[in-house]
């Protein structure tokens, strides 16, 4: 769900010390994040450029406070009708 987003990313107070205070400061910081598994998020908090390194940062889940970015929900598919067809209601007439 997070990958290929911009994600705003908060750090708890155990975090801020096992990151030697790499994002700390502001309380939260902007991140693009490129994977994820069950350790954690890999992020990157520069600007890629093609051709050119960028660090990238493993922040573990259990360093998380709060995660935030916006969600756009796909609109629900119609569906196709299972082959029955509406037929107009009969007269007693018809019967």
């Amino acid at each position: 769900m997070l990958v290929g987003r911009s994600v705003l990313f908060r750090v708890s107070l155990e975090g801020e010390s096992s990151l030697g205070g790499l994002f700390s400061g502001s309380g939260s910081f902007p991140a693009y994040v490129l994977g994820q598994d069950d350790v954690g998020v890999w992020i990157t908090v520069e600007t890629p450029s093609p051709g050119q390194a960028i660090p990238v940062v493993l922040l573990k889940w259990e360093y998380l406070a709060t995660v935030t970015f916006d969600f756009i929900p796909e609109q629900p598919r119609k569906r196709a009708g299972l082959g029955f067809r509406r037929t107009e209601a009969r007269t007693d007439k018809e019967r």
